[in-house]
């Protein structure tokens, strides 16, 4: 019974290091699911981070496209008013020219007409 006895004894002892190796295995496959999931949790916060980063992008792109598209026509009708502006100074000094030379042969007219009137008085 001794051999028995210390079978049974040994065989227990075998049985609670087997089960103590297995709840130590437990708590590492937890331990193990536990970093995973935080693993996990924390790259799905990347991407939800990355996906609001990538929106804002792309509205930032919209506001500068539309941006451009205004200055564009800005410049479309400030180019246009310029031009519009350069023929009238244009046509206003041809103007201006014009009337002083008409001035000038008015006041030769009359420096001419004085001489002539000067002439026949004498």
């Amino acid at each position: 019974e001794t051999d028995l006895e210390k079978m049974k004894v040994e065989h227990k002892i075998k049985e609670e290091n087997v089960n103590e190796t297995a709840r130590e295995i437990e708590v590492k496959k937890n331990s193990h699911h536990e970093a995973m999931d935080r693993l996990l949790e924390a790259h799905k916060e990347k991407l939800d981070q990355e996906g609001k980063l990538k929106e804002d992008v792309k509205k930032a792109l919209q506001e500068l496209t539309q941006i451009e598209k205004e200055l564009g026509e800005k410049h479309s009708i400030l180019t246009l008013k310029e031009s519009q502006l350069s023929k009238e100074t244009g046509t206003k000094r041809t103007k201006a020219k014009n009337l002083k030379e008409r001035v000038e042969l008015l006041k030769d007219r009359i420096i001419d007409t004085k001489k002539s009137q000067e002439t026949v008085e004498r």
